[in-house]
């Protein structure tokens, strides 16, 4: 499941997605966290009952790892999106030159 709401994300290309897609991936990170959790706990049972260890970590370290990626990517996108429509909406004057500067390099990295 967990794995398919990550697919849903890599293939949403609109960038005026960006708040759902960044709520998403907020939300997949907080079940994928209990997910580690109980995991964890099994992993931990099934060496106390000496059976043979499920690869629920490993598979959770995989969505993991493909979800790093995008939540740089969605991140970002809604950083600049908040930034650029703030700078666009204030008087000049009354923009932090140096803030938007470190603002714009930090979004370019």
């Amino acid at each position: 499941e967990l794995n398919k709401r990550v697919e849903t994300i890599a293939d949403n290309s609109s960038p005026m997605d960006f708040r759902k897609n960044v709520e998403r991936i907020i939300a997949i990170k907080r079940d994928l966290e209990q997910k580690t959790e109980r995991a964890e706990e099994m992993a931990e049972r099934e060496a106390l009952l000496e059976v043979p260890h499920s690869d629920f970590g490993g598979r959770l370290e995989e969505i993991r790892a493909n979800l790093e990626p995008l939540e740089r990517l969605w991140i970002t996108i809604k950083a600049f999106v908040e930034k650029t429509h703030a700078w666009h909406e204030t008087k000049i004057s009354d923009i932090d030159a140096e803030e938007a500067e470190r603002v714009s390099e930090e979004l370019y990295r």
